[in-house]
């Protein structure tokens, strides 16, 4: 495939309109067209701007068959960045919750951490739904910051 087929499937395969490309790369939408039909080719600048719009690499765009390149490069794609942020967000759970535990002695530090791990438990009940580890965080963040309140007044 030549240059303006790979952007003319890379846009179809992504759901954008020549329009909406257009108006993204501030061209005109027969400059789309004209790449696409291989009549004109875009700036190295323009390129670059295509390969962000269209996520694929300026190797993929140039490449013979981009359908065979996208199937062989592995991609970080939006469920795995989804996925990873979970974890991070659970392990910030862990780690407040633990610290939070350690220091119910000291009772206005803990209550802040505290409710700060009841805020993570929260989103993390949302985001992880039916998950065991996020409900144990809640109830065990509940419980110390009732005991650091409790202790804080004796």
């Amino acid at each position: 495939m030549s240059l303006g087929q790979n952007i003319a499937y890379a846009r179809r395969m992504k759901g954008k309109s020549q329009e909406e490309m257009a108006a993204y790369l501030n061209v005109s939408r027969q400059s789309v067209s004209l790449w696409e039909n291989d009549q004109t080719t875009p700036t190295l600048d323009k390129l670059k701007e295509i390969s962000l719009y269209l996520s694929v690499s300026l190797d993929q765009l140039n490449s013979e068959n981009i359908m065979e390149c996208k199937n062989s490069v592995p991609s970080d794609n939006k469920k795995d960045i989804k996925e990873k942020n979970k974890n991070t967000l659970l392990y910030i759970n862990i780690f407040s919750v633990v610290f939070g535990v350690c220091l119910w002695m000291v009772p206005i530090i803990s209550i802040f951490i505290n409710i700060f791990s009841i805020v993570l438990s929260s989103i993390n009940i949302k985001t992880n739904k039916g998950k065991f580890l996020p409900i144990a965080l809640l109830i065990i963040s509940i419980v110390f910051c009732i005991a650091s309140i409790i202790g804080a007044y004796l």
